[in-house]
């Protein structure tokens, strides 16, 4: 017992002195949050249009091959 009690000593003696101080840490970054969904835009009615006008329209895309290829 009174070996472990010389070895606890040791290392309490073996510690750096307490008038030393420890490097000042860097400032720390500065955080930014920006909400998902903050330019969210809920869902909006489209204005009613012909349906010849629609047709026609279609047509000058390309038709539905215009459409699949926009899917691949």
């Amino acid at each position: 017992m009174p070996s472990t009690l010389v070895l606890f000593a040791g290392a309490a003696f073996a510690q750096a002195p307490a008038d030393t101080e420890a490097p000042k840490p860097a400032p720390l970054a500065t955080l930014q949050y920006a909400s998902p969904i903050g330019a969210y835009q809920g869902y909006a009615d489209q204005p009613v249009q012909s349906w010849r006008e629609a047709n026609d329209r279609v047509g000058q895309i390309g038709g539905w091959r215009a459409y699949a290829k926009e899917i691949k």
